[in-house]
């Protein structure tokens, strides 16, 4: 067993063309395979509760460090698919460092 915390992604989104969004889900899906990242939340029901609303979806990305997180992130695959992204989908992404 390892003592090194998760890397998580929280991302706040929203939508505006599903059709061209779902070039880029497909694209990211296998990249997150190849990072071994795992779907904890994938935009399924919510309320809000307090504060106002960033995104219309919650998704949160379990990776098996911080540093594997943030590599997954700047590597050449995801910044490609980041441009798959532009226009179809507002996004806020956060890099955040689990508990051990």
């Amino acid at each position: 067993m390892t003592d090194v915390p998760k890397g998580y992604w929280l991302v706040h989104l929203t939508i505006h063309d599903a059709g061209a969004f779902m070039a880029y889900l497909r694209t990211v899906r296998g990249i997150f395979k190849d990072w071994d990242a795992t779907y904890l939340v994938q935009a399924g029901a919510r309320e809000q509760h307090e504060g106002s609303s960033v995104g219309e979806k919650n998704v949160v990305v379990q990776f098996e460090s911080y540093e594997r997180a943030r590599a997954c992130y700047t590597s050449p695959e995801y910044q490609a698919a980041i441009k798959l992204r532009e226009g179809c989908a507002t996004l806020n992404l956060s890099i955040v460092e689990g508990v051990r």
